[in-house]
């Protein structure tokens, strides 16, 4: 009864006053997944259940003189998590104000090169680890554990984007600052360091053909005492329905990693209601001599109503160490 007094008092309270709209979604998924690395568990299996359930809230509203605002966090990242991420700090969820004079976010967002150019596309119904993404320089803090190997120095941004006819801009910048975070590293795996300002511009240009092509620059000042690191990145996309194809270059020059080049390409084939995948995605350090090469197929059928069957198998190359094989089969579902 108290707190239906408390809601009918803001309810009276708030009469003739424009309210916000709250709404509620959601994500899933559960199957099986494999990899063909040896455990670290003597007996232990290399197939293994995979499961999990995410809610996630959207807000919007409207100011008088027409501007929106809004947000998006999911309920495991609104507190303040054990990583030192959370939405109460800006390392998780994002927020919104946008008018006709473009659109500004803060919080865990893309810099204006992946905003741009972003990913090719992943297969399975768990991604595979993301085993398909080239890896940025600036992009959100990704503390969450979504895309964590798609940013090399992850801090909570601000990304600024207008759209003029068929062409939309980006600028971003990361938390002003030297700061100490999370690095995540190319070829997988994680370190900790200080890193300086980060900013990146990026553009994209599409026509009503289904071609779009999007490049961008990002940088990072003073990374760990080591220098500056800096890179360029292009895109193309073309895609009529049925057929689609993505492509995307980066190269660049990342204090402690020297040289790196990164390429990924994808295709996609839809008849009905099933869509075929696959990918080819390298990252090299030419400076070491090392690279790390992921290739695979995939095939989702969509089931309707939100759910879709899918699966996906991947041959990695990493870094160093041999070969190995990862898969998954499952469903996954969007409320």
């Amino acid at each position: 009864m108290k707190n239906l007094l408390i809601a009918t008092t803001a309810l009276v309270a708030t009469a003739g006053v424009a309210a916000a709209d709250i709404s509620v979604s959601g994500d899933g998924r559960m199957g099986l997944v494999y990899n063909s690395q040896d455990t670290l568990l003597s007996g232990d299996s290399n197939i293994k259940i995979s499961s999990r359930l995410r809610i996630g809230f959207s807000a919007s509203g409207e100011t008088d003189n027409g501007l929106s605002f809004g947000g998006f966090i999911r309920a495991d990242n609104a507190g303040f998590n054990f990583d030192g991420g959370g939405g109460v700090n800006g390392r998780a969820g994002s927020v919104f104000i946008s008018g006709s004079f473009g659109k500004l976010s803060m919080g865990d967002v893309d810099g204006a090169a992946k905003a741009a150019v972003g990913q090719v596309s992943g297969i399975g119904y768990t991604n595979l680890s993301d085993i398909n993404e080239i890896t940025y320089l600036n992009s959100g803090t990704d503390l969450n554990g979504d895309g964590s190997d798609d940013t090399l120095y992850p801090t909570p941004s601000a990304l600024y984007e207008y759209a003029a006819g068929s062409t939309v801009f980006y600028v971003g910048i990361g938390q002003i600052g030297t700061q100490i975070g999370t690095v995540s590293l190319p070829g997988g795996g994680f370190a900790v360091g200080e890193v300086g300002q980060s900013y990146s511009v990026g553009a994209k240009w599409s026509n009503d053909n289904g071609l779009t092509i999007s490049g961008g620059y990002e940088a990072t000042n003073d990374v760990a005492g080591t220098g500056d690191a800096s890179d360029w990145v292009l895109g193309a996309q073309w895609t009529n329905g049925t057929w689609g194809v993505k492509g995307i270059y980066l190269q660049g020059e990342w204090a402690g990693f020297g040289d790196v080049r990164q390429y990924a390409v994808s295709g996609d084939w839809t008849t009905g209601a099933t869509t075929v995948t696959a990918f080819v995605t390298r990252k090299e350090l030419e400076d070491f001599d090392l690279d790390t090469t992921s290739f695979g197929l995939g095939a989702a059928y969509d089931l309707g109503g939100g759910a879709t069957l899918a699966g996906g198998i991947a041959s990695v190359t990493p870094l160093a160490g041999d070969d190995y094989t990862v898969g998954d089969l499952g469903v996954k579902f969007n409320f």
